[in-house]
């Protein structure tokens, strides 16, 4: 589900769940994206929002940054030893 949550002085706040957040990402067309402040390529992005069931898109002119909200929890029952 997509919720625009604030727009303040051309930043758009959006929140968004797994598989739209990574097809938001792959669409967009900014020219940098940031991961919690740190600049990343599009493709890292996308691996980083793999990793959490919501997430938080803030457009703004300068970048695109994605916050991760909640994150995955891994169960060890479910991991394959080797």
């Amino acid at each position: 589900m997509t919720i625009l949550t604030e727009s303040i002085q051309g930043e758009a706040k959006m929140e968004f769940d797994t598989p739209k957040a990574i097809r938001h990402i792959k669409n967009h067309n900014a020219k940098q994206f940031q991961v919690n402040g740190k600049p990343v390529c599009r493709l890292e992005a996308m691996a980083f929002a793999l990793n959490y069931h919501t997430l938080d898109i803030v457009e703004s002119p300068i970048a695109t940054e994605v916050i991760g909200m909640d994150k995955v929890q891994q169960v060890d029952a479910y991991v394959l030893k080797r």
